[in-house]
């Protein structure tokens, strides 16, 4: 049964920052953790707590059950005229942006095709539910509201990546109406961060 929920638009203060920072390392596999080490969530949150760019906490929902929140979701659309994050993630980032840079360096082309948004195309960045809530419904209701706002805002698809090796996570979107149009290219020395970039006509 699912539980009695809220979804909400986020505030920007650290405190939520943190918890964006959380869900998006789980949504992104430790990506987070991986490109910016222990201390991802400060960077993270002070990205999310500056305006105008895709991890924004302009573009962040969270998802609260009894007070608690158990859940987010992060979407956008290509008419948001919104930049990428990488300028407000290399400011937040300081000192550890040092780790970061052989990272990133590897995996820009997987970076390029996840950043390609042509016009018309509503991007649903993330969705993560905490363990102990998954199989309830959540993401399907997180899903629907995406869909929905894609639609009010006169988008003509949604569209996602997701990695390919999440099948849990590709079998709901495929419950949904989405179909995988295209695949990553292979990234040298991480054979295994691939993603499809899936899509749903609106």
């Amino acid at each position: 049964m699912t539980p009695r929920i809220e979804i909400r638009p986020a505030k920007p203060t650290l405190e939520e920052g943190r918890l964006f920072a959380h869900y998006m390392n789980e949504a992104s596999d430790q990506l987070m953790q991986t490109m910016f080490g222990r201390g991802y969530p400060e960077v993270i949150a002070k990205t999310y707590l500056s305006t105008g760019h895709v991890m924004s906490h302009e573009t962040v929902v969270f998802v609260e059950s009894e007070g608690s929140v158990i859940g987010m979701g992060s979407w956008y659309g290509s008419n948001q005229g919104l930049a990428p994050s990488d300028r407000a993630l290399m400011g937040a980032a300081g000192i550890r942006l040092v780790r970061a840079a052989p990272f990133a360096i590897m995996a820009r082309r997987l970076f390029e095709f996840m950043d390609t948004l042509p016009d018309g195309d509503f991007y649903l960045a993330a969705l993560a539910i905490d363990d102990n809530k998954r199989g309830l419904g959540i993401g399907s209701r997180l899903f629907d509201q995406a869909e929905s706002e894609a639609r009010a805002s006169g988008h003509t698809r949604l569209v996602l990546d997701v990695a390919v090796d999440n099948k849990r996570a590709r079998q709901l979107y495929e419950r949904h109406g989405m179909s995988a149009e295209a695949e990553s290219p292979a990234i040298a020395f991480l054979p295994n961060e691939r993603v499809y970039r899936m899509v749903k006509p609106l």
